[in-house]
């Protein structure tokens, strides 16, 4: 008996029961040998097995590299391990000349802490040279100084802006000395007490107010406006300056 194609199948099947075979019936017939297998379905099959073949391959390839990767990394950090052993025992021996300036050090180290010197710490944190008092005398005087240069609006930003550093603007490789301290005393050259700005479209005016470490009170200008870095120089205005340094002396 001939095996007769799919589409014949289906035809006579549509003859015979009126309509179109169900996916089930379909299968049925090509599982009971009514429906003969196509040339194509062959070459389906070959090119499967090909696929699989290759996979397979190509997976055995991959976990015989891996498991070469491995042994030379466990190979690799053995060597590692027996250099650092060593290096370490060699420097395990201390010196008779290394422990004896280890006490000297520790000689120096402990004479620092004199009644002098805490003295002095006591007096550089009790004798601030910034207070509330004049922090509230600089914002009263930014108000004032603002309205008279037709600048109103500044707002202090001393949080913000004490934290990025500064450098000159005559010389934008050169960084300024400067810390922010809350009393106005630092080791800095200048130390930060506050800081203003006023936006005025994409211009900004800002001035930091410092101390210098001679006592000295010194307003600088930036108008930065980008970047993490402020480009600062001594203020040109004579107001602000005698304004300012009128709090600092008092």
């Amino acid at each position: 008996m001939r095996k007769l194609s799919e589409a014949e199948w289906i035809s006579r099947f549509e003859q015979v029961q009126g309509r179109k075979p169900k996916p089930d019936e379909l299968q049925l017939a090509y599982q009971s040998g009514l429906i003969g297998i196509s040339k194509n379905y062959n070459y389906i099959y070959i090119l499967l097995g090909a696929l699989v073949a290759i996979v397979v391959g190509i997976g055995l390839t991959l976990v015989s590299s891996s498991m070469k990767n491995v042994k030379q990394t466990k190979s690799s950090s053995t060597v590692a391990s027996s250099i650092f052993s060593s290096t370490d025992k060699a420097s395990a021996k201390p010196s008779d000349s290394s422990s004896k300036n280890t006490k000297s050090n520790e000689s120096s180290s402990a004479s620092i802490d004199t009644p002098d010197a805490n003295h002095a710490k006591e007096a550089y944190t009790e004798n601030p040279r910034w207070t509330n008092d004049k922090a509230s005398r600089l914002a009263s005087l930014m108000v004032s100084w603002g309205n008279q240069m037709n600048q109103p609006g500044y707002k202090e930003i001393t949080n913000e802006a004490s934290s990025l550093p500064m450098c000159w603007m005559s010389d934008h490789n050169q960084t300024v000395d400067a810390t922010y301290a809350a009393n106005g005393n630092s080791n800095s050259e200048y130390t930060i007490v506050s800081v203003y700005e006023r936006w005025e479209n994409v211009s900004v005016h800002r001035y930091f107010f410092t101390i210098k470490k001679d006592g000295t009170p010194f307003v600088l200008y930036s108008p930065t406006t980008n970047g993490g870095v402020y480009y600062v120089k001594e203020t040109e205005n004579a107001d602000l300056k005698s304004g300012y340094a009128d709090i600092v002396n008092n």
